[in-house]
């Protein structure tokens, strides 16, 4: 049978435009918060958070973190833009793989290079993979 858009609208039920209505607002609702950040701050997705123990020793339990402006720890701005997904142009192994970070591991590493001495920081730094 071919179907013609008329009848196309006989197999949706209407509840299908109201849950697809409340996804698109909540998807790119949550996208629109983050450029309410303060310049000091910056947004941080929904993700689960492992557990894992802090620098000073503190225990963080595994949760779900919801979405929010984050404090920008020491650092933020160089270290941000060096966190990369994939392998650099000058990456000398070209049959290796990389993956994907997840917002949990970006948390996680920020937190850490916060710790780091600025004198430790430098443009010779091309990107964490």
């Amino acid at each position: 049978m071919i179907y013609q858009k008329s009848n196309l609208k006989n197999y949706l039920p209407p509840s299908f435009a109201i849950v697809f209505s409340i996804s698109t607002i909540y998807l790119f609702g949550s996208i629109t918060y983050a450029a309410n950040c303060n310049s000091n701050s910056h947004w941080v997705r929904a993700h689960h958070r492992t557990a894992y123990y802090k620098n000073d020793g503190t225990f963080v339990r595994a949760s779900e973190v919801s979405a929010h402006c984050q404090r920008n720890p020491e650092g933020y701005k160089f270290w941000n833009g060096k966190i990369k997904n994939g392998l650099l142009p000058s990456w000398p192994n070209k049959t290796e793989t990389s993956k994907s970070w997840t917002q949990g591991e970006i948390e996680h590493v920020l937190e850490a290079l916060s710790e780091l001495p600025s004198e430790l920081w430098g443009d010779y730094i091309e990107g964490i993979l």
